[in-house]
């Protein structure tokens, strides 16, 4: 399902900016993130202690929910997609309730819909929910990472600053490098410069080689020279 979408405001481009819209063409690379960390379901099943019937019976009721909402959906017109939408978030409530695996996978499953209804509120809502019932596991950084773009969305760069902090405290977290980098960004958007520093530097010192790396250098130069 859909993850993440970052937009930002198309103002007179500053060298903060440009950084911002790198990412907005990037964007689409979050979408499929989820695909990823589904491999590990049964991984988290054992952590949550998956050990019931019922449990089973609710992972597969999501399951339905989740193939019923997609199935077919390319030829599908705008009404037909959003009744679709809205069985879902119903038929869903009372799983999303619950504890446990269940409650996260749909929980999460809610914040997707949420999200592809551009509801960015309830997305990020739901997403912190799914973030809370999940604690210690796989999916906690990456809920906290959605929920800090559904604030941006919502231009509530604190908020988004604090959950972009939240995901990059797990070092296991494979988008953690993006996730330290939208932190010292979102920083500086606040105008917390030491803070952004800080960021950029946590994210160096990881001697991980990637773009997001690369940019916390560049970003790393400027500040630390003005």
């Amino acid at each position: 399902m859909a993850q993440t979408v970052l937009t930002l405001q198309k103002e007179k481009k500053t060298t903060q900016e440009s950084l911002s819209d790198f990412i907005v063409l990037h964007r689409t690379v979050f979408l499929s993130v989820l695909a990823v960390f589904v491999v590990g379901l049964v991984a988290l099943c054992v952590a949550l202690g998956l050990s019931d019937r019922a449990t089973s019976r609710g992972i597969a009721a999501v399951d339905s929910i989740e193939y019923a909402l997609v199935r077919e959906s390319s030829g599908l017109s705008d009404d037909e997609l959003s009744t679709r939408r809205e069985t879902a978030l119903e038929s869903l409530a009372p799983y999303a309730a619950k504890n446990g695996i269940v409650g996260v996978r749909a929980a999460m499953l809610s914040a997707d819909v949420h999200f592809q209804k551009q509801d960015f509120a309830a997305a990020r809502e739901s997403y912190l929910a799914a973030a809370q019932k999940g604690k210690k596991t796989y999916t906690e950084p990456l809920n906290y990472f959605n929920a800090a773009v559904c604030s941006e969305q919502l231009s509530d760069t604190a908020s988004a600053a604090t959950y972009y902090g939240q995901a990059a405290e797990s070092a296991d977290f494979l988008l953690r490098s993006r996730a330290l980098f939208a932190l010292g960004r979102t920083k500086e958007a606040l105008s917390d410069l030491q803070g952004a520093i800080n960021a950029y530097r946590q994210l160096v010192d990881l001697n991980i080689t990637d773009s997001w790396t690369n940019l916390a250098h560049s970003r790393l130069i400027v500040l630390e020279t003005e």
